[in-house]
Parts: structure tokens; sequence; C-alpha cells
């Protein structure tokens, strides 16, 4: 049986952003759980909600769909949604895909 590792979200606030960090592999079984985290923070917060991928191992094209998927409900709320430490592998997906003006790159928080 193949080593699986679910996803954890930790949901950090601070004075610039909301930081979501994800912690292991964002499938088809996983995007429900960030979904959810995304769900929780509507709407009672406002500013931008970035998702720290230091520690996302995996990323599948149902991973890719709960991203924007996050995008889309944020975006309904007039809030933006950022990515810090993608992989270059997801970086290559994004750029692949048209999706890295969608889901930005993030290298520091951002000033509100």
């Amino acid at each position: 049986m193949p080593d699986v590792c679910p996803l954890s979200v930790a949901v950090h606030h601070d004075e610039f952003a909301v930081r979501l960090e994800l912690n292991g592999d964002l499938d088809m079984q996983t995007g429900p759980l960030l979904l959810s985290a995304i769900d929780s923070l509507l709407p009672p917060a406002d500013g931008p909600v970035v998702l720290d991928c230091s520690t996302l191992r995996f990323i599948d094209a149902r991973g890719l769909s709960a991203l924007l998927r996050a995008h889309a409900a944020l975006a309904a709320s007039g809030r933006d949604l950022g990515l810090m430490n993608p992989s270059d592998a997801l970086r290559r997906i994004l750029t692949a895909t048209g999706l890295n003006d969608t889901l930005p790159e993030m290298r520091r928080p951002p000033v509100g």
C-alpha cells in the first residue's frame, strides 16, 4: 500500500493576512479540507488569504481544482488569494496551465 500523506491546514492570523499553512498532499480526498478552511474565513474576515505551500508535498488536478474553487469563493467576497513558497513543480503547473496570474506567488506578506 502506498504511503498516504493526508493534508493538514493550520490557520494563522496576522496584521497583513490570514495564512493557511498546507502540510501534506492536496488531491481529491483532501481538497474538501482546504475548502472547509476557506469557508470558515467567509465572510466575517477581510484582507488577503495566503496559502503557505512550503510543506505541501503533492498536488494533482483535483488539488489544483480545489485551489481554483478557493480562489473563486474568496473573490466572491472581495478577497485575494495568493501562494507562498510553492515548489518548483507547482510553479511549473501554474505556468503551464496559465494560472500563475490567477493564483499569484507572494514572496512576503502583502501590505494592507
